[in-house]
């Protein structure tokens, strides 16, 4: 449930001779003696494999030795398979191991202030339904964040802070295949994979702390899967994957079911038909309604599930949690359990992915 996380542990600077001894290189265009705040930085050999990147910068606020990586590739050499509790804590242990070897001071992870996480999920699928998936989240909305669509297989909102992708895990893998850089297996592992990723950075992480009221936004704190689940939950919900999308020659149906055949229902349609032709925010051209009476109707299109559009009907998106036993005989957090209209995933490829690429559902 965790990719990418880039972790910050406040310790004092060595001296310019032992930083260049330890294979740091200054960033910083200026000299060492006319410039007060400086930034090394460490680069790995590709042929090392993943290994975390360094940086260590002067700051106001003191030294910062900052490393981050990709754990699963870390851990796995590959971010198919995704990260366990157990494995998290393996993860941070080695980081500081690495982090203290390479850079000649001591570097505690699980103490260190988070300044990226990446939480993550895997659902399975199927191959053919990566695109109607995509599709239909390409019409989702999220406060203050802006949509960004590429190709067929990837959908993001984002600002500064904050992130929530969805993509297609196979066609990311191909791409670094083609160079490559990944292995058969994990390239089949990736199969019928749709990926969602909720990221936060910087202010991000500090938000995050204090809306879950942490002591502070520790990589012991922010990095479990407690916190991943509820972010990953959060943005299902945020872009209205956590309900059944139906097809559009549906929409209508599913109105007239929820509110029966009255005028408020007839209003709706009648929105719904406006957004069909004119697209998302047609409110700001003048075009038939309000700034309050379109918000007003897309908050009860959304509530009934209609708001996404698709093709097909698409099952809804759910998290699902397993016995406690379960998770600590295997480190696990969730397996695939079926259940009508509905996709529960699992956040690690079976033995034999191609085993697992239909839908779970009957609608489909």
């Amino acid at each position: 449930m965790l990719d990418t996380v880039s972790l910050r542990y406040n310790v004092t600077l060595l001296s310019p001779a032992r930083m260049s001894e330890r294979g740091f290189s200054t960033t910083s265009r200026h000299t060492l003696t006319d410039f007060p705040y400086l930034t090394w930085k460490l680069n790995i050999p590709r042929d090392k494999g993943t290994l975390p990147r360094l940086t260590w910068s002067s700051t106001p606020s003191g030294d910062w030795l900052t490393a981050e990586v990709s754990l699963p590739k870390f851990l796995y050499g590959n971010n198919v398979r995704l990260v366990s509790d157990v494995d998290a804590q393996r993860g941070l242990s080695d980081i500081s191991r690495f982090v203290s070897e390479t850079a000649g001071v001591p570097f505690d992870a699980p103490l260190a202030l988070v300044g990226r996480v990446d939480y993550c999920w895997a659902f399975l699928i199927g191959e053919s339904n990566i695109v109607p998936y995509i599709a239909a989240t390409a019409h989702a909305t999220a406060s203050r964040m802006l949509r960004h669509q590429v190709g067929s297989t990837t959908v993001s909102f984002g600002n500064k802070s904050r992130r929530i992708m969805v993509y297609g895990k196979h066609e990311e893998v191909l791409s670094r295949a083609r160079v490559g850089t990944v292995a058969d297996a994990d390239l089949h592992a990736s199969l019928g994979q749709l990926r969602l990723e909720v990221s936060h950075r910087n202010d991000g992480c500090r938000r995050l702390a204090k809306r879950y009221k942490l002591p502070a936004r520790q990589a012991r704190y922010l990095l479990t899967s407690d916190i991943a689940l509820n972010e990953l939950d959060l943005a299902l919900e945020v872009l209205g994957l956590n309900k059944i999308t139906e097809s559009k020659d549906a929409r209508i149906d599913v109105l007239r079911e929820r509110y029966g055949d009255t005028t408020h229902c007839r209003c709706l349609i009648a929105f719904l038909s406006y957004l069909d032709r004119y697209g998302e925010d047609f409110w700001k051209h003048g075009i038939g309604y309000k700034r309050s009476t379109y918000y007003g109707y897309a908050s009860e299109l959304k509530t009934a599930g209609v708001w996404l559009r698709a093709d097909k009907v698409l099952p809804s998106l759910h998290l699902v949690s397993t016995a406690p036993a379960y998770r600590a005989a295997t480190g696990q957090s969730s397996i695939i359990q079926p259940m009508s209209n509905t996709i529960r995933a699992s956040p690690f490829p079976p033995d034999n992915p191609l085993q697992h690429l239909s839908l779970i559902s009957g609608r489909i």
